[in-house]
């Protein structure tokens, strides 16, 4: 799915997306499939996210993360904006950038944790906490 210009919605799909913006927010909710998002210029959220593995990149723009069940692979990339995660609780290997901004990240760290969390922003706050029990 792709949008030059508008807002891009994704909404109760149980099977990999690719998702792109040029110009718009990216909004995907209640996903279950592999989930890759871009967008040039605008926010991305993700709301009930259920599946495994979720990249999401924005050269400017805010990005907010949460997912439903503890994932294997999450990575966020924001060129310039503010980077929220919230995950279900477990043991995670987290690498965070905040560039300029601030970092806050309260869930259980492990180096050798097979759930890896990567977040980088250039300018902007890194936020990585945790919703409740994973499952």
């Amino acid at each position: 799915m792709s949008a030059a210009s508008g807002d891009v919605h994704v909404q109760g799909v149980e099977r990999d997306v690719t998702v792109a913006a040029s110009s718009g927010d990216v909004h995907v909710e209640d996903m279950a499939g592999a989930l890759l998002m871009t967008a040039s210029s605008g926010d991305v959220r993700v709301a009930g996210y259920r599946g495994t593995q979720l990249i999401a990149t924005t050269n400017s723009g805010d990005v907010d993360v949460s997912t439903q069940r503890a994932p294997r692979r999450l990575r966020v990339d924001a060129g310039s904006g503010d980077v929220d995660v919230a995950v279900p609780n477990a043991v995670y290997r987290v690498l965070v950038d905040a560039g300029s901004g601030d970092r806050n990240v309260t869930v259980r760290q492990d180096p050798a944790a097979p759930r890896t969390i990567q977040v980088s922003t250039s300018s902007g706050d890194v936020s990585v906490t945790s919703l409740g029990d994973a499952d």
